[in-house]
């Protein structure tokens, strides 16, 4: 390996004099590449192809980026309305993510959007949480509040955490944490880990888990829907995880 990466002289020195139980850390040669970012790199840009409307329309969400966020931790309430904790219309203050979730989309690089969806650190979560929202509004027989609820969640996970790194805004990169801060993340986390536990030990009233008949070729199987949202959330969980501590 020492003599793909070539070593200078002296590091060359430095490893051979080490013994066998020290360690050393290596740090390898990395490909640069340059991503172009401006107005016209937005999301939004893309979108309405009008510069001045599109520094006019991210210019008014960043100013109000603390009261999209607040919006959004209140949006959280929904989950006692699905409990029937409060009344279950409330289930609609779901609504409330998506400001938030259209400030952050519309500010994205689109040339970095484009480089997140090709891994598979996006599309591993993206699907197995579509997939995993799909059976839990099946077991809610598709109701509309509840549909709502699943999709807004999709869209509001999707820009606030696994398009994260398409944000090059100067100002995240030289803080030390997120932009809108752990809290609203770590809230984001312990409302999906919640409403998942309610949903897995039917603690939701409206919530009925659904069996459907699978035949593939000469293959016959039974899938329950519940059951089906507990396994494929497991992995959009763990990737919320690692984005926290990452961050």
């Amino acid at each position: 390996m020492f003599d793909e990466v070539q070593l200078n002289e002296t590091s060359a020195k430095a490893i051979e004099a080490l013994g066998d139980h020290e360690e050393v850390v290596v740090l390898m040669p990395a490909d640069e590449f340059i991503i172009r970012h401006g107005p016209k790199r937005t999301v939004l840009y893309s979108l309405c192809r009008d510069v001045g409307l599109t520094e006019a329309i991210n210019g008014f969400l960043d100013d109000v980026k603390v009261p999209c966020s607040y919006l959004a931790l209140l949006g959280l309430a929904s989950i006692l309305a699905l409990a029937e904790l409060v009344p279950y219309e409330l289930t609609w203050l779901c609504v409330l993510w998506l400001p938030d979730a259209i400030r952050r989309l519309f500010k994205c690089n689109t040339e970095a959007v484009g480089l997140v969806v090709l891994e598979l650190d996006f599309w591993m979560p993206f699907s197995t949480m579509c997939l995993g929202c799909f059976f839990a509004s099946a077991s809610f027989n598709h109701e509309m509040a509840f549909a709502t609820f699943s999709a807004l969640f999709v869209i509001s996970t999707t820009a606030n955490i696994l398009l994260a790194d398409a944000d090059l805004e100067v100002r995240k990169i030289n803080s030390s944490s997120t932009e809108s801060g752990v809290l609203k993340y770590v809230s984001i986390l312990l409302g999906t880990i919640a409403a998942t536990a309610l949903i897995t030990f039917g603690l939701f009233p409206r919530c009925q888990t659904q069996v459907y008949s699978v035949h593939f070729l000469y293959n016959k199987g039974m899938v329950e829907t519940v059951s089906m949202f507990t396994r494929l959330m497991s992995t959009p969980l763990l990737f919320m995880c690692k984005f926290i501590v990452k961050s």
